[in-house]
Formats: structure tokens, C-alpha cells, sequence
């Protein structure tokens, strides 16, 4: 019978890449993050987050 269960050290592993992930993410300057968080998070198209943040939209796929 095949287990569902993730192989050893699968989960620290995932663990530790999301901490790397988050330690990135937060190193980048606010303006950075807020695209990045309007695009990954919350799945805005960059004219969409262009228009939100009232940004031209060249800026925009620029700090993408």
C-alpha cells in the first residue's frame, strides 16, 4: 500500500525554504513588496495593480 505521507525531512525542507522565501520577501523595499503581494497574494493583473496603487503600469512590471 503507497503511503500519502511526504518522505522524511520533506516537511523541514518545505519548512525551510518558506522561511528563506519569507527572509527574501521582507528584505525587498516596501514598494516591492506591496506589487508583489497585490500579483502573489491576491492574484491582481499588473494593470490591476497599477490602477490600485497608482502606479504607471511600466512601474509596475518593473518592480514585478
Amino acid at each position: 500500500m503507497l503511503s500519502d505521507d511526504p518522505p522524511p525531512g520533506a516537511l523541514a525542507a518545505d519548512r525551510d525554504l518558506a522561511e528563506r522565501i519569507e527572509a527574501a520577501v521582507q528584505s525587498l523595499d516596501a514598494p516591492y513588496r506591496e506589487v508583489l503581494a497585490l500579483r502573489l497574494l491576491h492574484g491582481l493583473r499588473p494593470t490591476d495593480i497599477a490602477t490600485a496603487l497608482d502606479r504607471p503600469l511600466g512601474t509596475v512590471r518593473a518592480q514585478l
